[in-house]
């Protein structure tokens, strides 16, 4: 089990650094893990989806403290004066509750929110034309028709996640 995290920890980094140059690779890479998570077996409570949206999230925040011209972008963002409530509301939502408590590999609500938050500015920031549009589209539709064979197989009585290891749940 250690040699897996030391594995995994390696990989983030390995990959936090390259998504540090190239953060829209990042995107699509974490909207392309998303509907495929469930085929992913990780250690612990980490699903493969939080795992590359962190790693994304860092990569892109590294992004932006090493280029000038993509924190312009964000500055000008008109979402930047909104999304910001998202995460406050959570935060006190968190100190009003009686068992306030933050587990990072567990994901609260708090955490989630708060990347979705991030999500929205990853987004803005880093989509700047039509053709990135459709390279983000083409990615969420053939991850999600990928993701969709083990059912439709499954409906039909092929048994594709019996070989991964998998249940049909």
């Amino acid at each position: 089990m250690t040699l897996q995290y030391l594995l995994l920890a390696i990989g983030s980094l390995i990959i936090i650094w390259l998504m540090s140059k190239r953060p829209f690779l990042g995107l699509l890479f974490m909207l392309a893990v998303n509907p495929l998570e469930a085929l992913f077996k990780l250690p612990a409570e980490l699903s493969a989806g939080r795992l590359v949206g962190t790693v994304a999230v860092v990569g892109w925040l590294i992004h932006l403290q090493r280029h000038s011209g993509a924190r312009r972008r964000l500055g000008q963002s008109k979402l930047i004066s909104v999304v910001w409530a998202f995460p406050a509301v959570c935060i006190v939502g968190l100190m009003l509750s009686d068992s306030p408590s933050i587990n990072f590999f567990g994901y609260s609500w708090a955490v989630i929110v708060i990347m979705l938050a991030l999500l929205a500015l990853m987004i803005e920031n880093l989509i700047d034309s039509k053709r990135r549009i459709n390279q983000l589209l083409l990615v969420v539709v053939l991850s999600s028709a990928v993701a969709a064979i083990f059912p439709f197989a499954n409906f039909l009585g092929v048994d594709l996640y019996s070989p991964l290891g998998l249940n049909a749940e």
